[in-house]
């Protein structure tokens, strides 16, 4: 896969702390190419714990297929089906 499909809009999440002039409370500023928004530091740091959780998932659904694939020797397809079947449990815990 290429960064230009991983990417499509720009590669960098850009993220700075504010303060707000109207009310004096934190703010999170969010930018990421043409879009933007403004989170509460609670908001923030859930995103970024959900990011966190799947960034480790993402990881281990590959090591998952990669070794069912490679050292059990199951076809691709199979080894994806094996996933799908983690995944359903991971849900449930």
């Amino acid at each position: 896969m290429s960064d230009e499909k991983l990417h499509p809009i720009d590669p960098m999440i850009h993220i700075e702390s504010l303060v707000s002039a109207q009310t004096g409370k934190p703010v999170v500023s969010v930018r990421w190419g043409p879009m933007d928004g403004k989170l509460t530091p609670a908001e923030a740091r859930a995103h970024a714990q959900t990011i966190m959780e799947v960034a480790f998932a993402a990881e281990l659904d590959a090591f998952i297929v990669a070794f069912f694939h490679e050292k059990m020797d199951l076809p691709l397809e199979r080894a994806v089906m094996v996933l799908r079947d983690f995944r359903e449990w991971r849900e449930k815990q």
